[in-house]
């Protein structure tokens, strides 16, 4: 995981005799460079990051450990399995972004919440005893009713179209050439 994540600080004491677990969406990875191929040698931790709730938890997300961990043959061959405790000990940048990014994403779902009214049984926009009312989404929901004027929402502001009136159809408009 420290390959591809440089931000990723690993404990490195000394490894007892605890040993190292995976969860499952790591299963089989390398806790140092990420290979699945050719599991060697088993993973020891330190008794710090085995003690309490951490026992049994994944060294490299945290999340429930359901197999032991492996350095591969590489890793094992180049003796980085003799480097100390590989458990990751920080989050790294990308996971404390990602929890920044939801608690902002939570709270203007809040207050989106709060600030818009939802009324969908307004009553009072009838014609001829059939509700002709339709809903128009704007910053909060709100029933508009149809009848001879058109509201029609712009990007800039709500415009009110009326047909032409009767006497302007009747007139032919005259331009004079000067």
């Amino acid at each position: 995981m420290s390959k591809h994540h440089p931000d990723l600080m690993l404990c490195r004491k000394l490894p007892g005799i605890a040993i190292g677990r995976l969860c499952e969406k790591d299963d089989g990875k390398c806790p140092i460079c990420d290979s699945y191929v050719r599991p060697a040698t088993l993973v020891r931790i330190c008794e710090e990051c085995n003690f309490g709730s951490s026992g049994g938890k994944c060294i490299i997300c945290g999340g429930q450990g359901v197999s032991d961990a492996y350095y591969c043959a590489e890793c094992t061959r180049l003796e980085k399995d003799r480097d100390g405790c590989p458990k990751v000990v920080n989050l790294g940048a990308s996971r404390t972004d990602l929890a920044y990014l939801r608690k902002a994403r939570n709270q203007q779902q809040h207050s989106a919440k709060k600030n818009s009214v939802v009324d969908g049984s307004a009553g009072g926009c009838t014609l001829a005893g059939s509700s002709i009312c339709s809903p128009v989404r704007s910053s909060s929901l709100t029933l508009i009713p149809i009848s001879v004027s058109v509201w029609i929402k712009s990007a800039v502001s709500r415009v009110l179209i009326t047909p032409p009136s009767p006497r302007s159809m009747l007139s032919p408009s005259v331009h004079s050439e000067n």
